[in-house]
């Protein structure tokens, strides 16, 4: 039930958290901060965990996923205000991250931007950049080892 003259409701957030099971589509906003991705790394963990991934796997994606959510902050137009998403989910097997950011990704931007996508790309399957109208996404994926085979199915 609900805490009445408890703990603060901060406390109370953090403990339901912890303890309630991730949703099977992680959807999920950060704001653009350096202090974000820790956050972010541990809920990835978490999901990645309910979802069958490996110790390795875990480590991969979730080093990944970083990479693209600090080049997510370190391009956001003005610190702390505009955020980024970060969308997980698992298709049969495959797990799909998408981050996406507020910023455009133009040439003019300087030659930093597109550090860390050797990294990115050596650690999963795909890493593929969508400009959008209002932003950037950046789609890793990366299939799980104990992932179900659809080869194995009965053919249709």
């Amino acid at each position: 039930g609900a805490a009445s003259n408890g703990p603060s409701n901060d406390d109370v957030a953090v403990l339901v958290a912890d303890v309630q099971p991730l949703p099977e589509r992680l959807v999920t906003r950060w704001p653009a901060d350096a202090d974000a991705l820790g956050g972010l790394r541990h809920l990835l963990r978490r999901w990645l965990a309910g979802h069958g991934a490996t110790e390795n796997e875990i480590y991969d994606i979730t080093v990944a996923v970083q990479e693209a959510a600090a080049n997510a902050v370190e391009h956001a137009y003005a610190p702390g205000t505009a955020a980024f998403s970060v969308d997980a989910h698992d298709e049969q097997g495959q797990i799909v991250v998408t981050v996406t950011d507020r910023g455009s990704w133009r040439e003019a931007r300087g030659e930093n931007r597109g550090r860390g996508f050797p990294l990115m790309r050596g650690l999963m399957e795909s890493v593929e950049v969508e400009p959008a109208d209002h932003g950037t996404s950046v789609v890793l994926k990366r299939t799980l080892q104990q992932a179900p085979k659809p080869e194995l199915e009965a053919a249709p």
